[in-house]
């Protein structure tokens, strides 16, 4: 039995890390009490924790790189969460929180037609201004594309929509349809 020195109770010694650099003595606080402590640490001093990783990551490229190809292998949900996370935040500067926003705010469905948002594997894409950049709202892969190939000119779509309403009355015209 050993004292933690950190949370003061008194536990088995299997509780306990083995110090690397003396001849296997226990370390002072439990691996309970060592990992919170380590994990402060890495709050608190998040320029140290990237130089030490990019420095582990120059001198071990291999080892690295397998090991982050590893976690997104076994987490492919959270990979996927914090691809999308910083890919919105990067190229439209908005958080997850408020991408739900707009999407509850929409009912889940897409701003032009309504289809619904299959959940993390199709989401809604971001509309946006390509003038302003300013979010407009959440649409389906469709009428995402289908306005940009327009290139959210309001010409082209009102020509477009005149275009799709006389031939909608031709062809009634032509299956004798009033």
């Amino acid at each position: 039995m050993k004292k933690c020195t950190r949370c003061g109770k008194t536990k088995n010694i299997t509780e306990f890390g083995i110090r690397t650099n003396r001849s296997g003595s226990p370390q002072p606080n439990c691996k309970k009490c060592d990992a919170e402590r380590t994990r402060e640490w890495r709050k608190n001093n998040p320029d140290r924790v990237k130089e030490t990783k990019a420095k582990y990551a120059g001198k071990n490229p291999g080892v690295a790189a397998i090991r982050s190809a590893n976690w997104r292998k076994e987490n492919p949900q959270k990979y996927r969460e914090g691809w999308f996370k910083s890919n919105i935040k990067a190229n439209y500067g908005i958080t997850l929180e408020y991408y739900n926003h707009i999407l509850s705010s929409q009912g889940g469905k897409c701003a032009i037609c309504g289809s619904p948002s299959n959940g993390n594997r199709w989401r809604l894409y971001i509309d946006h201004c390509h003038k302003t950049g300013k979010v407009r709202g959440l649409l389906c892969y469709n009428c995402n594309f289908g306005i940009g190939n327009l290139k959210d000119d309001e010409e082209i779509i009102e020509s477009a929509l005149n275009y799709i309403r006389l031939h909608k009355s031709l062809v009634n015209e032509l299956q004798g349809v009033a």
